[in-house]
């Protein structure tokens, strides 16, 4: 079904105009499959969370061998509060500006990007990256 600028409302299959008694009953017929369609949206956003999480890790385990378990602890530590689901990747040039980092164990420096997201103005999002060889840097992305 869809609305059209004026409200009146169409039939999803014909696009013909509807009575007013026909859109009572299919909204009825449409919120009776409503916890099926929020199951599926569900079990959708889970594989997406485990997709993402196995990348993260595969993506972790490559660094690991590459610049050792402190340096990837620190990665870890810089995403501690980190509320995105979205999959860490590598690129040729860092996103943000550079940042001198005082906190961590092996990291010393990394790039920042960061916007404010919400109405309230205290909740941010952004990316994270930090070089990983020369012209290679991990990218986070974040939000909190």
């Amino acid at each position: 079904m869809k609305k059209s600028t004026n409200s009146i409302l169409f039939d999803r299959n014909t696009n013909e105009p509807l009575f007013e008694t026909e859109v009572n009953s299919i909204f009825y017929s449409d919120a009776e499959n409503l916890d099926y369609l929020m199951d599926l949206c569900y079990q959708e956003m889970h594989e997406h969370d485990i997709a993402v999480k196995c990348n993260n890790e595969n993506l972790f385990k490559v660094i690991i061998r590459k610049l050792g378990r402190s340096f990837v602890r620190d990665l870890k530590d810089l995403n501690e509060f980190n509320d995105s689901n979205l999959g860490y990747y590598i690129a040729k040039k860092p996103k943000g500006n550079l940042q001198k980092e005082s906190d961590l164990r092996v990291i010393k420096e990394i790039y920042v990007e960061q916007w404010s997201v919400g109405m309230e103005g205290d909740s941010f999002a952004g990316n994270i990256s930090v070089e990983i060889s020369k012209n290679q840097f991990i990218i986070m992305p974040f939000s909190c």
